[in-house]
């Protein structure tokens, strides 16, 4: 109750006098860009505390019923241990999860005098979606499908500059919208317009996505803190807020492109396969009320899965949780998405041998089909881990 008044305290201004000429007073803007930021913040970790806190009592509880039988030989029950040790530590970081400025100053300094604002490497970048994505997606959906997939998703990115429609309210409290000019992004689709109506199907997953996260956040506004409230920093630490944004501008850009196309392409090709027709019959399926919104979901999570896999987490609280601290945040700048891509390969070869037929079936396209675009893009020795023959 305490905290729910702290937050309705927030919303309130002082010695706030509308004037008829003065549309908006400055006051109620700094109100809106101040302290909402950190109102919403704090509502948000209100919601999700009793969840958090559910789930770390049913962790205790399986782990103490585990470990009370006395069932577990000593090297289970240590990885057991081990296990809820992990979960504890990312629960903890989850509800609290503060950088030290010293921290974040490095890591913007490390980024910026390495590939801050290079245009060259974000291009490089923007690789990924030839090289992992499309054969990750290749060897579970075939490789036509998911190349006309791919580069419908991508003439669909290519086609929102511009078209964002922003909510505003007026001095007698109407909300009214008005066209904003925004980067490409799915999110800002008008699914109402009638020219939208052959990608109606995306809105309900759009919605579910900018739940997740995963229409705005980057590795690189991750690593770089773009979230940040300016009601909490200090003069100092807004300049380099500043700078992160202007030096990060481009590769959070690419970044955020390729798991827009990612999301999309992977989302109408498993929603095309649950319901056996092609990709290019969904608008009718959905028309006809044949995809449902159980369906959408599900394929929403797929789509959203696919990008983790193939463009790395895009959230701090996933990241690994030496990279959560102080210390490790600096180390692991640029090792994130090294790191998913090791797991990915790692992913393929051992299914490659121990996975199911189909498993290995789908590790080995999967895995013939990276190494064979990383060589046709950067040369055979520029392929994963192929280099390091040469040590």
């Amino acid at each position: 109750m305490l905290q729910e008044k702290s937050l309705a305290k927030d919303q309130t201004i002082d010695d706030y006098t509308y004037a008829p000429n003065d549309t908006f007073h400055a006051e109620v803007l700094n109100s809106f860009i101040n302290k909402h930021f950190n109102s919403n913040r704090q509502y948000t970790q209100l919601k999700y505390n009793n969840e958090l806190t559910n789930i770390d009592q049913k962790i205790n509880k399986e782990f103490k019923t585990a470990t009370a039988e006395g069932n577990l030989e000593e090297a289970d029950s240590n990885r057991l241990a081990a296990l809820k040790e992990e979960a504890d530590d990312r629960s903890s970081f989850i509800r609290n999860p503060n950088i030290r400025p010293y921290s974040k100053a490095f890591t913007s300094f490390g980024f910026a005098w390495t590939l801050g604002a290079n245009i060259s490497s974000a291009t490089i970048n923007s690789t990924n979606i030839p090289i992992v994505v499309y054969p990750t997606l290749s060897s579970e959906y075939g490789a036509d499908t998911s190349m006309y997939a791919l580069g419908r998703a991508a003439k669909t990115l290519t086609g929102t500059i511009g078209t964002k429609l922003e909510e505003s309210i007026d001095e007698n409290g109407n909300i009214f919208k008005t066209k904003a000019y925004a980067l490409p992004g799915l999110d800002n689709i008008d699914f109402d317009n009638p020219k939208n109506k052959d990608i109606k199907y995306l809105e309900k997953a759009v919605g579910l996505w900018q739940r997740y996260g995963a229409m705005n956040q980057t590795i690189t506004s991750s690593d770089l803190d773009f979230s940040s409230s300016r009601a909490t920093l200090t003069r100092a630490s807004s300049l380099i807020d500043t700078a992160n944004k202007i030096s990060g501008f481009v590769f959070h850009q690419t970044e955020r492109g390729n798991r827009h196309v990612t999301l999309q392409a992977t989302f109408e090709l498993d929603l095309a396969k649950k319901l056996n027709i092609k990709i290019q019959d969904l608008p009718a399926a959905f028309e006809k009320n044949k995809i449902s919104p159980a369906m959408i979901k599900k394929s929403a999570k797929v789509a959203f899965d696919m990008v983790e896999r193939t463009n790395g987490g895009n959230l701090t609280t996933t990241a690994p949780r030496f990279a959560q601290g102080d210390i490790g945040k600096i180390v692991f700048l640029f090792k994130r998405f090294g790191i998913t891509m090791t797991h990915l390969i790692y992913e393929g070869f051992r299914k490659s041998f121990r996975g199911t037929k189909e498993e290995r079936k789908t590790a080995i396209k999967q895995m013939m089909g990276i190494y064979g675009a990383s060589a046709l893009f950067s040369g055979v020795q520029g392929s994963h881990y192929l280099a390091l023959m040469r040590i």
